[in-house]
């Protein structure tokens, strides 16, 4: 079966680009908390980032714009990229946000921007991702094939009709890297290369390629099989463990899939970045499980069945 999926399995496309690099380092200029001594054209991009990012409501929902950038090289690129946006999107029921035209002023702000972080930034930075992509290409990417047809395989997750993107930048927002949905619908990776180091950072972009599968899968995966079962157990979209409970499985099947076939020393992500414990609960119940399952002592419906019903126990009062 692994060896099928294996000639099946989709593959990784590296890609670098100034304009993503300087749009994420932006927005990772917006997060900080002390005063940023930058020129005057990065503080006016990073101000308005911070206000989109606040009405946007965090990393998702930057997903219609971004997902625009997976080709862009240049402002100018984005600038054509984000004519293409709706007038507004409501991302939350009576909460419109003008898209179109924040968007604009985001992206002409960066191309204000753009010449002096060319100049100064930018050779760093590139430096910065030219060394991860160095040991990406010796010891992750002879065997990322291979990663994404185990994951698919257990996870039940279709190859896309194309390389999934992955551009990896120098810096980003927490948690350091996303994946949003270009304009037909299929997955953009963005992964920073100083958000994690070593194999923690193949993980991050093994993550991130498991959700372009999820986006690329129609219907039959165990993800899709555990959101169907939380819903006929009474949960609804909205509740936080309907999303951890699909969500930490992919960062379970990431770090073993990992540990497995790259390296037998991996550390999973979810406990060096400590993301297990956040969800403790859900990832206490899940780990086993499915340890168990990829280890061949339980089938995929069995150790979801035993997922979903811990998650409607966890759910229960006490």
């Amino acid at each position: 079966m692994f060896l099928a999926a294996l000639a099946l399995a989709a593959q990784l496309e590296l890609r670098t680009s100034p304009f993503v690099d300087l749009h994420f380092w932006v927005r990772h200029l917006a997060e900080q908390k002390e005063e940023i001594a930058q020129p005057k054209p990065v503080l006016d991009a990073v101000a308005l980032a911070a206000v989109l990012d606040r009405d946007l409501g965090g990393p998702l929902g930057w997903g219609p714009i971004e997902g625009l950038f997976g080709d862009c090289k240049t402002a100018a690129d984005a600038l054509a990229a984000v004519a293409a946006l709706p007038e507004s999107l409501e991302l939350r029921p009576g909460q419109p946000v003008e898209l179109r035209a924040r968007a604009r002023r985001l992206v002409e702000a960066l191309a204000i921007a753009e010449p002096v972080f060319l100049e100064k930034v930018w050779p760093e930075h590139r430096a910065s991702i030219e060394a991860a992509r160095k040991k990406i290409d010796e010891t992750f990417s002879p065997k990322s094939e291979a990663c994404l047809a185990y994951v698919a395989e257990h996870l039940g997750l279709t190859p896309p009709d194309r390389a999934i993107p992955v551009l990896l930048v120098c810096e980003g927002p927490f948690p350091g890297a996303v994946t949003q949905r270009d304009d037909a619908g299929r997955g953009v990776c963005f992964v920073a290369v100083q958000a994690a180091e070593g194999t923690q950072l193949f993980e991050c972009i093994l993550h991130e390629a498991t959700h372009a599968l999820d986006l690329a899968t129609k219907s039959g995966s165990v993800l899709d099989d555990l959101r169907a079962r939380l819903e006929e157990a009474g949960f609804t979209r909205r509740e936080r463990l309907w999303r951890d409970v699909p969500h930490t499985l992919m960062f379970v099947q990431a770090g073993e899939t990992i540990r497995r076939l790259v390296d037998p020393h991996h550390e999973h992500y979810g406990v060096v970045a400590r993301y297990y414990d956040k969800v403790r609960a859900v990832a206490d119940l899940e780990l086993p499980v499915w340890i168990d399952h990829l280890d061949g002592k339980a089938s995929r419906a069995e150790a979801v069945a035993k997922i979903a019903a811990g998650a409607a126990e966890a759910r229960k009062p006490r």
